[in-house]
């Protein structure tokens, strides 16, 4: 079958405008529904009120029903006595007042003297202290406009109208067909080949958090018939579909040719990455949308077309997302020609905001998960300078943002017990990482980009870990180097050892594939520094060039068959159920400037890896020494 490419690849705007205007005047019908069950629906018709309230004089506070006339010139050397019952009434807030009375005096201001005589210290006006007719609501009063999204106050006012039913707009039905043959349910164990497929999950969760009223259908395979049977079946039943793969230039991509068979293919292509394969259709004068398989092209296309679709269907504008500005401190490079859209850590340092770059890929869904914003860079530049002022669009708060600590820097599975705990014990901050390795992690507290760093990077000619690469590389800053453990490295190898791996020399075998880290990363570091000590040119080892960027993953990477070997801490081997060979203990800091030291949220932070409870569950890992945890290895901020 021969390729097809995008039909009318455009960019964001255009697309936008193109497809979103052909719904701009069309909204959903109306259904009645309770009012106490309307929390979040939009009316469909004006809404006026069926009765007044209060539909008498109400008194506004606590104190005695007064006439006005019989307390001018009370005061506290003149005070003015009252008879209960004929010159003044007990009431509640709320209570009415009585027939011939026209003031409140509020308790507080009343004196109880004899028997059913009441003294006041003050006069009051007419009316005072009294809730009139009407004062909340006058019956035939508009109460709440056409297309209003209900609040919880919307319904007691409602309700205090005699309002008790209401027309809404009926929410709009999206139906979501996953397609794949890969692709298996996530009860599912995924065989080699497949995938779980979980992107239905989550645009059924946003369906709802924006309105709207998901439904799922079964995996279908890649089976042009089979597809467009159920996109026939699915869209005569929702107001909405949209098929998850397909709509891209692949052989099995079926989407756009079925699309363009059932309706009219109105953009196929955008120029946004991740994403750009979207496909926007009309079938039946309904909206269906084409969108990638990839979790973030998918969750990316879906944010900026379906939740619109939601909303102009719902009858309401599309909410803006809140925006901040940040600093951007490093060159960040970009495909000129598409509007990519990185996801980025923020950090608040010297009163600005800095952005910090995640990793890329329209699959790598960590990215996100950790990820404090989005930072969209202009098709029209080839990525970003050092010294950039860019918009950052927020998926956290912008508060929480501003209190959180970023680390850059080397793996460790201990950073997440302290993640952790931090929320556990609910500290008013969170430590958010950036898995970049320990020489990223230095560069980045040189650039501004972070609170912390993490290494443990061994200096050849010394010996020494951390001390000689910070000297060499921030010589004029104060730093502190804060022990967070010595930890085993050594080789991760697959349960029994099949290969009979004993040590570093059997890298250069034939029959060892070997898993390496990322460069700068202090693993790597103490890799290369073993095989300069035996004679050993990294060419002569298979797979040196692939790489991964944690201890995890390359673990994984053995324990999943790629590999035969990695360099690795013990407690990455045993959380993939490895064998593994102890090599060296090495020391893992935190790097952090001493004029941070004095913050609350550092301070925190090393009475938190001083204490009992990290101490344990890091030792429980296994392959950790912990009795100079929280000491700062180097006093008064000298490197070395």
């Amino acid at each position: 079958m021969e390729r097809k490419i995008y039909l009318n690849k455009v960019s964001l705007e255009a697309a936008l405008e193109k497809y979103l205007g052909l719904f701009k005047e069309k909204t959903l019908p109306g259904e009645r529904i309770r009012v106490s069950e309307a929390r979040g629906r939009v009316t469909a018709e004006p809404v006026y009120a069926l009765r007044t309230a209060p539909n008498f004089y109400a008194s506004a506070m606590d104190g005695i029903a007064v006439r006005a006339e019989d307390t001018v010139g009370a005061s506290e050397r003149s005070p003015i006595s009252l008879r209960e019952g004929k010159e003044a009434h007990w009431v509640d807030t709320g209570d009415p007042v009585p027939e011939g009375f026209n003031a409140v005096i509020k308790i507080e201001e009343v004196n109880e003297k004899e028997s059913n005589i009441l003294e006041i210290e003050r006069g009051v006006t007419p009316w005072e202290n009294v809730r009139g007719i009407g004062e909340s609501v006058i019956k035939g009063q508009l109460v709440l406009p056409v297309n209003h999204q209900l609040t919880p106050y919307d319904i007691g006012a409602l309700l205090e109208a005699g309002v008790t039913e209401i027309t809404v707009r009926k929410r709009p039905e999206v139906g979501i067909i996953p397609t794949g043959t890969e692709l298996v349910p996530p009860e599912e164990k995924p065989l080699k080949g497949q995938l779980t497929e979980f992107n239905s999950a989550m645009l059924k969760a946003y369906t709802e958090e924006w309105g709207g009223i998901p439904s799922v259908s079964e995996i279908i395979k890649d089976d042009y018939q089979e597809i467009k049977e159920k996109i026939i079946s699915v869209h005569r039943e929702n107001d909405l579909t949209v098929i998850i793969a397909g709509s891209s230039a692949g052989e099995e991509d079926y989407t756009v040719r079925i699309l363009q068979e059932l309706g009219r293919v109105v953009v196929h292509g955008v120029n946004i990455m991740p994403g750009k394969p979207v496909v926007l259709a009309v079938v039946d004068e309904k909206p269906v949308i084409g969108i990638p398989g990839y979790p973030l092209a998918a969750l990316l296309n879906y944010y900026i077309f379906v939740r619109a679709l939601i909303y102009l269907l719902s009858g309401l504008e599309v909410p803006e997302t809140p925006v901040v500005e940040a600093v951007v401190r490093r060159k960040v490079p970009s495909q000129i020609g598409l509007r990519e859209f990185l996801r980025v850590n923020l950090a608040e340092l010297d009163n600005e905001l800095i952005a910090v770059p995640r990793k890329r890929g329209s699959a790598a869904m960590e990215s996100l998960l950790r990820a404090d914003g989005v930072m969209p860079i202009p098709e029209q530049q080839e990525g970003l300078s050092p010294g950039s002022r860019v918009p950052v669009h927020l998926l956290k708060s912008n508060r929480e943002i501003k209190r959180n600590l970023l680390l850059v820097g080397s793996h460790d599975l201990t950073l997440d017990i302290l993640v952790n705990k931090l929320r556990e014990r609910r500290a008013g901050f969170a430590l958010n990482i950036q898995s970049a390795g320990s020489m990223a992690g230095i560069m980045a507290l040189k650039r501004g980009e972070c609170h912390l760093a993490g290494a443990h990077l061994l200096d050849e000619n010394s010996g020494e870990y951390n001390y000689p690469f910070l000297k060499r590389i921030l010589p004029d800053r104060k730093l502190a180097l804060v022990n967070l453990v010595y930890r085993q490295q050594g080789l991760m190898i697959k349960k029994g050892n099949p290969k009979n791996i004993k040590g570093i020399k059997d890298l250069i075998r034939e029959d060892v594939i070997y898993i390496n880290r990322q460069r700068g990363a202090g693993t790597r570091v103490l890799l290369d520094y073993w095989l300069k000590k035996e004679g050993i040119l990294p060419g002569d080892i298979k797979g040196y060039g692939r790489e991964e960027y944690t201890h995890i993953s390359a673990a994984a990477a053995v324990a999943g068959g790629s590999a035969d070997a990695a360099l690795g801490i013990m407690a990455a081997a045993r959380a993939m159920d490895l064998d593994f060979i102890p090599l060296v203990e090495e020391r893992y800091d935190l790097v952090i400037p001493e004029e941070l030291l004095n913050d609350w949220r550092f301070e925190y932070l090393i009475e938190l890896i001083k204490s009992a409870d990290f101490r344990q569950e890091a030792g429980d890992l296994g392959g950790y020494r912990l009795d100079r945890s929280g000491e700062i290895m180097n006093q008064g901020g000298e490197l070395g």
